[in-house]
Order: structure tokens, then sequence, then C-alpha cells
């Protein structure tokens, strides 16, 4: 399915499923609009500096808030939903990209259920002094 955000200057966000599913479904993020000559224009996401990965095309099950243009996305690790990856994204209009600013993740599997927003810290952009 595709969900999207309208962000009140003509512009939409559009999360994108690349198949069905529940949990761990890979998105496509893309704006269509205005700002674009109205055709669609896909985003790519990064992972923190140190981790010396390229940026990635998709987004694992992904939220979007237009009100404050933060993407956050759950990658759990098991079907307890006890561990995984929590990444924070924000929208940067100015220059049409989503900055990682966030990055949680809780490594041991050990049956204690919680909000991904709590996972462990592991990186966020404050440390880039930004």
């Amino acid at each position: 399915g595709i969900r999207g955000f309208g962000l009140g200057d003509g512009n939409a966000i559009y999360l994108v499923a690349c198949q069905h599913g529940d949990v761990n479904i890979d998105h496509y993020v893309a704006m269509a609009g205005p700002k674009h000559g109205n055709f669609a224009n896909t985003y790519e996401f990064e992972t923190p500096p140190d981790f010396n990965q390229p940026n990635r095309s998709t987004i694992v099950s992904p939220n979007f808030d237009s009100n404050t243009g933060t993407l956050t996305s759950v990658l759990y690790h098991s079907q307890n939903y006890d561990c995984g990856i929590y990444e924070k994204h924000q929208y940067v209009a100015d220059e049409d990209f989503f900055e990682l600013i966030e990055y949680r993740e809780k490594t041991d599997c050990d049956g204690v259920t919680g909000p991904p927003e709590g996972f462990p810290l592991v990186w966020t952009i404050d440390e880039m002094g930004q």
C-alpha cells in the first residue's frame, strides 16, 4: 500500500511499501508536487557516519509526522518486538533530503518489550556538533 502525507505547500510525502506484511516492510519514500515539477522524487537514507555504509534507497516500516517533518523507522530483530533498530530522520526542506538525527539499537533479544524509542541510544546528530 501507499500512505500519503500533505505538507501544506502543495507537495506530499508518500510511503510506498515494497511488499505486504505487518512488520519489517521495506518502503520507498517519495515526494510529489510542485517542488519536483509534479514528478515523484525518491529519497535515500543514511546510517551513522562511523558505520561506513552507503546510503540506502529504502527504509523499514516508516512513519512520517507531517507536522514536524520527522520520519521514524523500526527494524525488529525478533518476532517478540524486544530488539532491533530505531532510526529518526528529519526532513530538511531547503536541501530536500532526510537527515539522520538519531539511531538506537537493542541487540539483546531478552524478551523484555518496550517502545523502540527506548532502545539504547547508539548515535545522535548532536554528537556531530551540529
